[in-house]
């Protein structure tokens, strides 16, 4: 019976990534085209803005909740109420920072940057939340069905806006749109969640300390958010819109390629912990017959797009042509990431996330300053130097700490 229902969770989990890379390539396929780079650029660089802040919303307590429940299944109430006090919370602050940070660097309608971070921000984070939370009792089936349900909303949304405008929608309009149908959803996975595995209780004095853990996941996660997305940030400041919607398309197909690596990594992401409970080694096993798979994959995965990239213009239109240089450059991060995501995910497994989280807070600051000199002079290619390098210093890093460890 418990293969069974190994197998299962293997299969939905698997379903999920694909319907995840199908939903999220027919979304910013669909919304490119019919935005246009203009507006899909803007779209994109508050995205950034936001999902870089995103790491502290929750402050970790996603991950703290599959930490907690693998040890104590009883530990689950008292971290999913905690979990979600703090992401509202957090969401308000934020929503008062973020519209005074748009206010004084770009000048973006307030009402488009109040819609992205309810929905991209606040209902996103509490479906993950929901999802994390039966992915901490082993259920990934129904975690599964979660992220397939934020796929659904986006394609949805995007296709009954563009219906409803003749072909010609605004980004507001989506927006609208957008939010509706993501707040039903957060609602319906959220009374799953409660009736299903237990009731949020609340208790604040845990807090202090849960913070005190779960930092080290917010940083790890801000950390990877800002080296993925200050790049955007940076072209529309530095550059244009236009760019930034053209750079955006490219790196999101970089994204969806990777998407396999992030199945196969988060089946296997509660084995890292009870695998690394002992010491580092036993997760470091897990990594290299990981690591193997995810090497392979990505080679093979970066031959493939590279050459099918001039469909870029088939699918999204001429004015996207410069996507597909930009594309076939970026396919390097692939290849690095294939080598070392495995064995980060032992770092974290076997007790050493603060290790990993200075190791992402180097590459950021790395990034940040790349991106500072490099975009003003050469625009994209500046982005895509500054990525691959960052990159590359991860892997680095993590190789380096690995072998120290296990030397030891």
């Amino acid at each position: 019976m418990r293969e069974k229902i190994s197998n299962l969770n293997k299969v939905m989990t698997f379903v999920s990534q694909i319907n995840k890379v199908v939903t999220f390539a027919l979304f910013f396929i669909l919304l490119g085209r019919y935005l246009g780079p203009e507006q899909f650029g803007i779209y994109t660089t508050i995205l950034a803005i936001v999902t870089i802040f995103s790491g502290f919303s929750d402050l970790g307590y996603g991950h703290l909740i599959i930490q907690s429940v693998t040890k104590n299944k009883k530990n689950f109430n008292v971290y999913y109420g905690n979990g979600l006090f703090i992401l509202l919370i957090n969401i308000l602050l934020l929503i008062i920072f973020l519209t005074v940070f748009n206010n004084i660097a770009f000048g973006f309608p307030t009402n488009i940057v109040l819609m992205v971070i309810i929905a991209d921000l606040l209902f996103f984070k509490i479906i993950d939340l929901n999802s994390k939370s039966f992915q901490a009792f082993g259920n990934l089936a129904v975690m599964s069905l979660f992220i397939i349900s934020i796929g659904i909303v986006k394609v949805a949304s995007v296709f009954i806006i563009i219906l409803i405008t003749s072909f010609k929608p605004s980004l507001e309009e989506f927006l609208t749109l957008y939010i509706l149908l993501y707040g039903v959803v957060t609602l319906l996975t959220t009374i799953y969640t409660i009736k299903t595995i237990g009731v949020p209780r609340l208790k604040i004095r845990d807090i202090r300390f849960n913070v005190k853990q779960g930092i080290h996941f917010s940083i790890g996660g801000m950390s990877r958010t800002i080296y993925i997305d200050v790049d955007k940030i940076m072209l529309t400041k530095f550059i244009s819109a236009d760019v930034t919607g053209m750079y955006s398309v490219a790196y999101k197909i970089m994204s969806l390629a990777f998407f396999p690596i992030q199945s196969l990594l988060l089946i296997y992401y509660r084995s890292f912990f009870e695998a690394g409970k002992s010491h580092i080694n036993n997760a470091v096993k897990l990594s290299k017959k990981l690591g193997k798979l995810t090497v392979v994959y990505a080679v093979g995965a970066s031959i493939l797009v590279y050459f099918c990239a001039p469909l870029i213009t088939l699918f999204m239109g001429s004015q996207y042509e410069e996507s597909i240089t930009m594309v076939r450059l970026l396919l390097l991060m692939l290849i690095i990431q294939s080598l070392y995501y495995p064995f980060a995910d032992a770092m974290t497994g076997s007790g050493h996330q603060m290790e990993r989280s200075r190791i992402q807070i180097i590459a950021v600051i790395l990034n940040v300053f790349l991106n500072l000199i490099l975009i003003p002079l050469i625009s994209w290619k500046g982005a895509v130097i500054a990525s691959i390098i960052s990159e590359f210093s991860i892997f680095l890093f993590v190789t380096i700490f690995i072998i120290k460890k296990r030397n030891r």
